[in-house]
């Protein structure tokens, strides 16, 4: 799978969807980055998705195992900003079954290339423009900026997950719920 095709859509897309949400300078404060945030995680997924594609019609069985879990885990990670942000948030978990990956499966699975680098070629402008605005919004919004913070990490806990796989490929993946802890921000 080309690591630059995902990564050049989602910059375009990230770069076109953030534009049509930005505000005037009159009017911008961290409150209004949230939305930026939500487009990013969104755009990610879409990234993912089209990875996906790619990795299967290249057959590339590492590409395929990282784009539907990081599929997965941006939808998860949208799921619980979409959300009110009340009491103990949690980030819904999932099971994949990898059975069309599966069958690209390699008779040496060590060959195959480093997960933290097909993560980031797929995920990485996405992460990188919610990581920012969620650090930015923190300051004013305590919780939606801690939200975002866990759903970008969550996201990047994919790493670990796609490097298991790969290592020891059984079709299978399974993700519990993960809450958010926002403690640190009171008030609720």
């Amino acid at each position: 799978m080309s690591r630059t095709g995902p990564t050049i859509l989602a910059t375009v897309v990230l770069a076109s969807s953030t534009m049509a949400c930005r505000p005037s300078r009159a009017s911008a404060n961290p409150e209004d980055y949230f939305p930026l945030i939500q487009v990013a995680i969104e755009g990610g997924e879409i990234a993912a998705m089209i990875g996906r594609n790619e990795a299967i019609e290249a057959k590339n069985f590492a590409g395929c195992v990282a784009a539907e879990t990081l599929s997965a885990a941006f939808d998860s990670a949208g799921k619980v900003l979409a959300g009110k942000l009340t009491g103990s948030p949690t980030i819904p978990g999932f099971d994949l079954d990898l059975a069309d990956c599966m069958v690209f499966k390699p008779e040496q699975p060590s060959g195959e290339p480093d997960a933290a680098t097909l993560v980031q070629g797929i995920a990485g402008v996405s992460l990188a423009v919610a990581r920012h605005y969620a650090e930015r919004i923190k300051g004013t919004d305590c919780r939606k900026g801690t939200a975002a913070l866990a759903a970008v990490a969550y996201v990047e806990g994919a790493v670990t997950l796609v490097a298991d796989e790969i290592a020891a490929p059984d079709g299978k993946l399974s993700v519990p719920d993960s809450p958010i802890d926002l403690k640190a921000c009171g008030g609720y």
